[in-house]
């Protein structure tokens, strides 16, 4: 056995280790396509909650909306650079991608619903 299944990360001498693992990566590479820019897009909304304060002063409540939006992004859209889908598979991805956004998503809001009571 010289490789990996791309993903599902298992030993395997073909680039998948069986049809069901090629269906899912084509799979998600197509959801990757299609959502792309979408996924891109929550990042900027993310990054432009981030610059807001400069503007308006109140600097909390905009980094809890941003880690916000951006762990929705991850739990939603759980894309990965390629380098990182072959090192450890698709599958493995998604779910360090989602388990990463939900505590995001947790932490904004607890940073919005702390800094709204104080």
């Amino acid at each position: 056995m010289s490789g990996k299944c791309i993903y599902c990360g298992k030993a395997s001498e073909a680039e998948y280790c069986s049809q069901v693992c090629n269906q899912e990566y084509y799979s998600y590479l197509g959801r990757v396509e299609n959502f792309l820019k979408l996924y891109i897009a929550c990042l900027i909304v993310a990054l432009a909650l981030l610059i807001v304060p400069v503007f308006v002063g109140h600097l909390l409540p905009f980094i809890g909306l941003a880690v916000l939006v951006a762990g929705i992004d991850f739990v939603t859209m759980p894309f990965a650079p390629q380098f990182v889908l072959k090192a450890i598979g698709v599958r493995k991805t998604e779910l360090v991608l989602q388990a990463a956004g939900f505590i995001m998503a947790a932490a904004g809001v607890i940073t919005i619903l702390v800094t709204s009571i104080i």
